[in-house]
């Protein structure tokens, strides 16, 4: 009798093939633990640069049984999840997989992957006898097989009696596909890492951003019991960091919430200033709008919270990095993100396409009380998608007829999908309408002779100090002269028009606005400046090198023409001119590469060391300086850039260099200190010793105790210390010379706490 019989490429079709990106494959298979009711999900990536890297997630879930693991995990397009009201157990979350191949992602990112799991007796009350299950899939030794009849030593499951191990599943993916670059390893992680919707869009608005109530203190993004939570902890290469998104937040000048209900066939827009936006513009105004569903019973009902900044600037720092990778409206159905929804490049709500055509009107048909809003030229008030920090949320009950594809990348084109498309894009217009309104009441305030009293804000001068009283309350530094000056200018502007309004207190009013403007910009020029004195202090010794590279050059030239004997030298010329270019290069390549400023990350300190060893290294090894690691292999720093740890070590290393000149020692060592005290490294060495009574002179700019050109450094220009002290500084940290220990001369000791969110 004639039968179907399938061949094992189905693996790679549906697996490899079908699954678009690696991140979306990892993404759908920490959705799985959550179907699982799992309350903590770890994922953690060791060495994913390497073939021999490794992936494991790890959930306190249900677990699985040898059945439920054949039946559901090993059986392709299973109806497991398949039931009436597709609802977990436990929590009663609505499922997020459908299609049964979730498990077949794991054939996308490695050929081999190790299961163990262990049941909990409440997700499984009538099954009296609960065992676990190991299991071993080696997805390269059943794809040797024809058919999946032919399959054997590929699919190794065995029952699991143990009761000492945990709840929960875990899922090892070993012998990756392919090892990540430096580029994808970046992309791959920022795409798994966001894949849940940030704090600051599902949670109450901080104050920091704005003090009123929009729509809704939390939207609703998923459908779940009320004491069901849900956690994910990221580890190893995948730890991401701090959470730039309250400060992109703080950075922001509009709101807007957008609810569309279930059982409402109207649609609410509330549009508010942040505290940012009123300093920009005193004369922003909250408004409220009400549209029609277009089809209310089909959905889809959602709910929304975007965040505007009008300048699409964010500054030069590392919230401006992060902002600039994070840009666009995301949607999330039930709290996963779909891709490609909000993508860089992805215009999904054609805000750049018009942005750059410069449409000259509005599509808000439907919009009960948008008219009475109208301003002239408000086309010219639309923003593009980089303008645009945000997410729409969607719960499967609620979401009509939209269903994602089976690659799970998108929504299949329907009415319900250009439904979504066409009230969110709405909201995005009438954010456009209500800053062209309040740009026109604050260019007429400004031609009255002193701004005039407005009705709603007060005086000129009383807006202004409400202004200086807000800004008081921020977070500021008040140490650094940055911070002073700021504090200085407000004390000044509180002065000047706390009792007077003559024109001469509007002028200096006027002054300080000017002066904390120019202020702003330092601030957001500092990090860059940092970088490129870095990279300063460097071009000095590069100099030089290609002065040493000229004689060599010279010297292989002389050999080429004198000598046909001469291999051995020409060789070891050679070898030196190569190792000069790469150590240059190398650590260039550290301080300006693609990654270096765009990710804030755990990092490997011996890691970091060996980068700027190899600039400083080979002038240690000239000098016969004995150099002393004395940092453990395990010590990881709280979340930093690693440029900027590079750039720390290989200052201090330069300088330690300097002063222990031939025959010194140096040594590196560190200590983990209790709560935030966080990480410390000090740097000591013999030689020169620095007096502590004047040590903070050596902090300042352009202060060095080198005068003369370094034969490997080159010339002390003074900044080493100061960036190291600055950049400490960003993660609020601290950088001193400390009393060194016996045998040394001189010690440096730095130190960033843990959890340190940048000022910058």
């Amino acid at each position: 009798m004639a039968r179907f019989r399938v061949d094992t490429h189905v693996f790679r079709e549906l697996g490899a093939h079908l699954v678009g990106r690696p991140s979306t494959a990892l993404v759908e298979l920490i959705k799985n633990s959550y179907d699982a009711d799992a309350t903590i999900v770890t994922v953690e990536g060791v060495g994913l640069d390497r073939r021999n890297g490794s992936i494991v997630v790890t959930d306190d879930g249900n677990g699985m049984t040898p059945e439920l693991f054949e039946s559901g995990f090993l059986t392709v397009a299973s109806r497991s999840k398949d039931v009436e009201d597709r609802r977990s157990p436990r929590f009663r979350r609505r499922y997020t997989g459908a299609k049964g191949i979730g498990r077949l992602a794991t054939h996308k990112l490695a050929g081999h992957v190790t299961v163990t799991s262990r049941p909990r007796p409440e997700a499984f009350p009538d099954v009296k006898t609960l065992r676990g299950v190991s299991a071993v899939l080696d997805w390269n030794e059943i794809e040797r097989h024809t058919t999946l009849d032919d399959v054997g030593e590929g699919v190794v499951v065995e029952p699991v009696s143990d009761q000492s191990q945990p709840f929960g599943t875990q899922l090892t993916l070993g012998e990756l596909r392919s090892p990540f670059s430096s580029d994808e390893l970046l992309r791959f992680v920022t795409e798994v890492t966001t894949f849940e919707p940030p704090a600051v869009l599902v949670r109450a608005l901080p104050d920091t951003v704005v003090d009123q109530r929009l729509i809704f203190d939390e939207p609703e993004v998923r459908e779940a019991k009320r004491a069901d939570s849900f956690e994910l902890e990221f580890r190893g290469d995948f730890a991401a960091g701090d959470d730039f998104w309250q400060l992109v937040g703080e950075r922001t000048h509009w709101v807007l919430e957008i609810r569309a209900g279930p059982r409402s066939k109207h649609v609410e827009y509330v549009i508010a200033p942040t505290k940012l936006g009123l300093k920009r513009n005193p004369y922003a105004e909250r408004r409220e709008f009400r549209g029609d569903h277009p089809a209310p019973g089909a959905g889809p009902a959602f709910s929304a919270r975007i965040l505007i900044s009008e300048t699409g600037r964010f500054g030069r720092d590392s919230a401006s990095a992060f902002a600039k990778a994070n840009t666009g409206v995301r949607v999330y159905m039930e709290g996963f993100r779909v891709l490609p929804y909000g993508d860089r490049g992805d215009d999904w709500l054609a805000l750049d396409a018009d942005y750059t055509r410069r449409r000259d009107a509005f599509d808000l048909s439907g919009i009960h009380d948008a008219d009475g809003a109208k301003v002239e030229g408000e086309a010219l008030y639309r923003l593009s998608s980089s303008n645009f920090f945000g997410g729409v949320f969607l719960r499967e009950a609620h979401a009509g007829n939209l269903e994602m594809l089976v690659n799970r990348e998108g929504f299949l084109p329907s009415r319900e999908l250009d439904t979504l498309r066409r009230l969110v894009r709405q909201g995005a217009d009438l954010v456009a309408r209500v800053r062209a309104g309040a740009s026109e009441r604050k260019k007429a305030a400004d031609r009255q002779p002193n701004h005039g009293p407005d009705p709603k804000h007060g005086t000129a001068g009383e807006n202004r100090n409400q202004r200086d009283a807000d800004s008081s309350t921020e977070p500021r530094r008040p140490y650094t002269p940055m911070g002073r000056l700021d504090e200085s200018l407000n004390q000044i502007g509180v002065l000047a028009t706390s009792n007077d309004s003559s024109p001469g207190a509007v002028a200096i009013t006027e002054a300080l606005r000017t002066a904390r403007s120019a202020l702003v910009g330092l601030r957001d020029d500092q990090a860059l400046f940092r970088t490129l004195a870095t990279l300063g202090t460097q071009f000095s010794a590069f100099v030089h090198e290609i002065n040493l590279l000229l004689n060599q050059a010279r010297f292989v030239r002389r050999l080429a023409r004198e000598s046909q004997t001469a291999n051995d030298g020409l060789e070891a010329a050679a070898d030196e001119l190569v190792e000069l270019l790469e150590r240059q290069a190398a650590f260039l390549a550290d301080l300006v590469g693609s990654t270096a400023r765009t990710s804030r990350r755990v990092l490997d300190v011996h890691e970091r060391l060996a980068s700027a060893m190899r600039l400083v290294g080979p002038q240690i090894s000239r000098r016969g300086i004995a150099f002393e690691n004395d940092v453990p292999a395990t010590t990881k720093t709280p979340a930093m850039f690693p440029a900027e740890l590079t750039a720390i070590l290989a200052n201090l290393l330069s300088n330690a260099v300097k002063a222990a000149g031939e025959g010194g020692r140096i040594r590196l060592s560190s200590e983990v200190k209790p709560g935030r005290g966080g990480l410390a490294l000090r740097l000591e060495n013999t030689g020169v010793a620095v007096d502590l009574r004047s040590a903070e002179q050596w902090f300042l700019p352009f202060e060095s105790t080198t005068t003369e050109i370094d034969q490997d450094l080159g010339v002390g220009l003074g900044l080493g210390l100061p960036i190291v002290r600055r950049l400490v500084e960003e993660y609020g940290g601290e950088a001193h010379f400390v009393e060194p220990s016996a045998g040394f001369a001189t010690a440096v000791e730095v130190r960033v706490p843990h959890s340190a969110l940048t000022t910058r």
